[in-house]
């Protein structure tokens, strides 16, 4: 997994939008493959059965905040 140059420049801008400091390229591509990497590490696409599951559960714990049944 690599960066390309036209992606470390991209991730220089959004940082400095973000944050309003520019940093350099070799800052840009330590911290955006250390994004990748935890994305990666993280991130975890989940069926259509378990997004029901999770739907269902947040339905349920809305009502009894709401007190609605």
């Amino acid at each position: 997994m690599e960066l390309t140059e036209v992606q470390v420049k991209k991730f220089q801008t959004i940082y400095e939008n973000h944050f309003g400091i520019k940093i350099s390229s070799q800052e840009a591509y330590k911290s955006g493959m250390a994004l990748l990497v935890l994305m990666k590490n993280i991130y975890k696409p989940i069926s259509k059965g378990e997004l029901e599951k999770l739907n269902e559960n947040e339905d349920y714990r809305n009502r009894n905040i709401t007190g609605n049944s």
